[in-house]
């Protein structure tokens, strides 16, 4: 009787976990720069290529506040689509 339960607990308990999981997107193959999710949407910091544009990824520290800053931009010329996330941590 003993094993019968332990089966029907067993089994139970996988069919319990399986269902209760949630399937998560896999992570994007993205190995430079910087990327983030954005109410569950993809942000990649990048911006056409030039010799005196702007660049996707900037970070500066201000000694003098020990503030440390980290900039990341996308430019899209075609949809004429400019946007920067900002972040600043104070060390």
């Amino acid at each position: 009787m003993k094993t019968i339960k332990g089966i029907l607990f067993f089994t139970l308990s996988l069919v319990f976990l399986s269902v209760s999981c949630e399937k998560q997107d896999p992570e994007p193959e993205f190995t430079q720069g910087f990327s983030c999710k954005i109410n569950g949407v993809e942000w990649v910091a990048k911006t056409p290529a030039s010799i005196s544009g702007s660049v996707p990824v900037y970070a500066s520290y201000i000694e003098t506040t020990g503030q440390f800053n980290l900039t990341g931009s996308k430019i899209d010329k075609d949809q004429n689509i400019d946007q920067s996330i900002y972040i600043y941590i104070r060390v």
